[in-house]
């Protein structure tokens, strides 16, 4: 009896179990009839691209790149949602699609955006959002880059826009790659005339057909692409500026002109009645040059003509110490005219004299450090030797020895009494320059020696009279020498002219170094020297 009682408890127990299972999953079936689809994210690492007030965000990275809606998948997505603060509160802007990218405009305030990224799907359940920080470029930024200025140049009836080189129209500038520059004027004629640039262009362009000693306006629009930050922006801007010009008269375009340069003007060693003028490089709108001067056979003058494409002029039958005029004729840019300017004096020829012509030698006081042979035209002399610094090549020179005590001293014999007007040289380490003009050295032991730059055994004769003649050369001044004609400081390699108030008058040039450069102690060399008379 009592098990029947046990196995019928144990009965109701597992029938209760039971009913109560069957519950559990039928209330499971209310909630699991389909497969369940999330709203999907965009990409942890969105790509941006800066522009003018507007940035532009790549959602799905920039490896993946930019992609049509139908094409993106995810999952139930319908829109795509951005949002960032602006001074008046939160944007939120809304894409009826789900979009690869997004162009934000409308950003004017110079700062760091942060931009916050999700997509919705049609019940407005939110994905997890993605964030990106960008900064546009807005007026601020724009404000900071400054017109290219033109040079401007004035004729009767045109005018010359230029500039310098690309790099002042801004191709390599930091701040902007140039792209075009468009002009825009109207002519005499009422005509409304326009133009354009490119970065390949040269960086100039002429408003022609005006009025003479008139106005005119001329609009210029300069189109660049701003660098940010990131590089170059997506957006071409442009810098619009007026410029009101004026054409000149002709007397006043003739005198802004400059005369073309003369370098050099100097009588012919070998005949004192031919000269040769060395030109410098032509002036803007130059045409021709002429010189005019007094003639040699008595005649009242000279004139002769060099064009733009030539640099030396000859000057036959040449009056010596005779006045020199020079005169310019400039053709404004797209004319056929021609305004040639008045007769300007120059300073008369002189001449260069030729050391090798006359025998000239040169002593030094410490006399020369080694250099090896074989440079140049060192090869005639042993290196460094002083006698190189008067052989009118650059490429050698007088090379005192290292170390040699204070002062340097360099002294030319020039072989006879001359008169010196200028002296120019070149060299290295100099510091203090003195120059002496005298016919009186007051040396004991002193010989003058002829030198033939055409003897093939110059280099033992000159060293056989040298090395006597270096040991006696005196650190102070003699009383003989007088005071120094002239005096100079500098250092490097650039040429020094020394021009003389007047023409003094000696056989002995002497160079005298109190104080050279301090980074090479005591070493002096003179690559030219070059002698002028009157």
């Amino acid at each position: 009896m009592i098990m029947k009682r046990i196995i019928y408890l144990i009965s109701i127990i597992l029938g209760s179990a039971l009913y109560s299972c069957a519950d559990q999953y039928d209330n499971i079936d209310q909630y699991a009839t389909d497969e369940s689809i999330y709203v999907g994210k965009f990409s942890d690492l969105p790509y941006l691209r800066i522009g003018y007030k507007r940035i532009e965000i790549e959602l799905l990275g920039d490896s993946i790149g930019r992609a049509f809606a139908d094409d993106i998948y995810l999952g139930k997505a319908k829109r795509t949602i951005i949002e960032y603060d602006e001074a008046d509160g939160l944007r939120r802007l809304e894409f009826d699609s789900v979009c690869s990218w997004v162009n934000i405009t409308g950003l004017t305030t110079p700062k760091t955006y942060i931009f916050t990224i999700y997509a919705e799907d049609g019940e407005g359940h939110r994905s997890i959002s993605t964030e990106a920080l960008g900064k546009p470029f807005t007026d601020a930024d724009f404000e900071g880059i400054s017109f290219p200025m033109p040079n401007v140049i004035s004729a009767p009836t045109t005018v010359e826009f230029t500039w310098e080189n690309t790099v002042s129209m801004g191709v390599s500038s930091p701040l902007f790659r140039f792209v075009e520059l468009i002009y825009s004027y109207v002519d005499r004629n009422n005509n409304t005339l326009s133009g354009k640039l490119s970065a390949r262009d040269i960086p100039s362009f002429n408003i022609n057909n005006l009025n003479v000693d008139d106005s005119t306006t001329v609009i210029i629009n300069c189109r660049i692409i701003p660098i940010a930050e990131t590089g170059q922006i997506l957006d071409t801007l442009s810098m619009v500026r007026e410029f009101v010009t004026k054409t000149s008269r002709a007397e006043d375009y003739v005198a802004a002109r400059t005369l073309r340069p003369i370098e050099t003007a100097l009588i012919n060693p070998d005949n004192e009645n031919h000269a040769t003028i060395k030109f410098g490089a032509k002036t803007d709108h130059l045409a021709w040059t002429e010189i005019r001067y007094k003639s040699s056979l008595g005649e009242d003058s000279t004139v002769i003509r060099i064009d733009n494409d030539k640099t030396e002029m000859f000057c036959p039958n040449f009056e010596r110490r005779g006045m020199v005029q020079i005169r310019c004729a400039y053709s404004p840019p797209e004319t056929d005219i021609e305004l040639v300017s008045k007769w300007t004096d120059y300073a008369p020829f002189i001449l260069k004299y030729d050391p090798k012509l006359d025998g000239w030698s040169v002593a030094a006081r410490h006399g020369n450090h080694g250099w090896s042979d074989g440079v140049g035209t060192q090869t005639l002399w042993d290196g460094g030797n002083p006698m190189l610094a008067i052989d009118d090549d650059p490429g050698s020179g007088w090379h005192s020895v290292l170390n040699s005590p204070l002062p340097q001293v360099l002294i030319v014999d020039m072989q006879a009494t001359r008169g010196v007007s200028k002296i120019t040289l070149t060299g290295g380490y100099l510091k203090i320059v003195e120059i002496y003009l005298t016919d009186n050295l007051s040396i004991n032991g002193f010989t003058p020696y002829k030198v033939s730059w055409d003897d093939g055994n110059r280099r033992n004769n000159y060293n056989k009279w040298y090395d006597n003649v270096k040991s006696i050369i005196p650190a102070d001044v003699p009383a003989s020498w007088g005071t120094p004609i002239a005096q100079g400081a500098g250092e490097g390699d650039r040429e020094r002219s020394y021009l003389f108030p007047y023409v003094p008058q000696g056989r002995y040039l002497i160079l005298r170094f109190p104080v050279v450069s301090i980074d090479w102690n005591t070493y002096v060399n003179i690559n030219t020297l070059d002698i002028y008379s009157d």
